[in-house]
């Protein structure tokens, strides 16, 4: 699992990847899934290759096929 920017550009892609796919971070009962969005909170869409829909849809293929 990888987040590379191409610009020094801060966001919290890693944390929200690393808490919702490897439960580095227990979520709350209540809370959205941050990745049934389809953007990233402070990205812009020019700026994103995978949406957070695709990246979580990409991480149950990869934990199916292995």
């Amino acid at each position: 699992m990888a987040a590379i920017r191409l610009d020094n550009t801060e966001d919290q892609i890693e944390i929200v990847l690393s808490s919702s796919l490897m439960g580095a971070v227990p979520a709350e009962a209540d809370a959205p899934d941050p990745l049934a969005f389809n953007t990233w909170e402070e990205v812009s869409p020019n700026a994103t290759l995978l949406t957070p829909v695709q990246c979580k849809l990409l991480w149950m293929q990869f934990k199916a096929d292995t």
